[in-house]
Formats: C-alpha cells, structure tokens, sequence
C-alpha cells in the first residue's frame, strides 16, 4: 500500500498530537493538519476515501460535502445531533444544504437524541441517515459527477454505541 496517503483534519490539538504520536510509533504515513473542517481552506486535500468518525451533529454533513467536491467514497458515522449547530457547509446553513425546512430538521434531531426510547432513536437517525444520502446523490446528479452512486445506511453492534449507524458511499 505504498500509494496511501492519510490526511487527518481535527480541531482538537490534543487528538492531532496523540496521533502524530502513534503514526511515528507505527511509521505510518499520516499527514495531521490542525483545522475546522467546515472553515478551512482543505480543499487542497486530494481524496478519494473521506472518513469521519464521531461526526458529532453537522460536522457529518460537512465531512459528506467534502466526498461530493472530491468524487470521494465515505464512511461517515454520525452522532450528537443537536451538536455543532454552527457548522455551515460551503456558508450554508445545514438545513438549507440538505434541502430541509429548519423546523424539520430541528425536529429530526431531537428525535435522534431521545433518551430510553431506543426503537424511536434509532428510527429517527436511520430518516436523518437517509435523508443525508439523498442529498449526495442530488448534488453528484446536479454537478454531473455521478450517474448513480450506491449510499448504504449499515449498522454495527449496539454494544459497541448506540450511536451505531455508518453511512455509506462506495467511491465513484
């Protein structure tokens, strides 16, 4: 795998020198950058894998704008809805990005952060899940990218999360 480059975006200071530790460790080939996703100019970044794990609220929809500008594949795992509410993507609200009335999407993400009413949660992310599929295959079709790009919603154990859904896209 000599051709893999990993660039890794984080805000967090912290996170970026842990894993510029354990890179070293392992002699990975890793570049860290210190950034907000949603602000920084990273479109310098060549990608054709964007991964985002614990992509708390709209930082999801920002990691999936960034697979639809590169014709990148994704594996996006979303949690913490009601969080990063400030994010934009590319100066637009989030709501507005993925076609949804505020109060919707408002609505959608209160419903994926219920507390003991797992089956509702789960309901709810599985619509946010999908909805958020629906979008990237609108902008790949509207940007003639893409004629059809398979978006899968999956999940992974309950015992490891309960915020246990990926979202999908094979690379194009």
């Amino acid at each position: 795998i000599d051709d893999v480059q990993v660039h890794v975006v984080d805000i967090c200071a912290g996170a970026v020198a842990n894993g510029e530790k354990r890179a070293k460790r392992l002699n990975a080939p890793v570049e860290f950058q210190i950034a907000d996703a949603s602000t920084s100019d990273i479109d310098f970044v060549d990608a054709d894998l964007v991964v985002a794990l614990h992509a708390c609220g709209h930082l999801s929809d920002v990691a999936l704008d960034h697979a639809v500008q590169r014709r990148a594949g994704f594996v996006i795992v979303p949690c913490c809805f009601n969080s990063n509410p400030q994010l934009k993507v590319r100066e637009e609200a989030v709501n507005e990005w993925l076609g949804l009335p505020s109060s919707d999407w408002a609505a959608l993400k209160l419903l994926a952060e219920v507390q003991g009413d797992i089956t509702l949660a789960s309901e709810a992310i599985g619509i946010l899940c999908a909805v958020r599929a629906e979008n990237v295959r609108k902008k790949l079709r509207s940007a003639h990218l893409d004629k059809e790009r398979k978006i899968e919603i999956r999940s992974f154990p309950i015992e490891y999360s309960t915020r246990n859904t990926v979202l999908i896209g094979m690379c194009g």
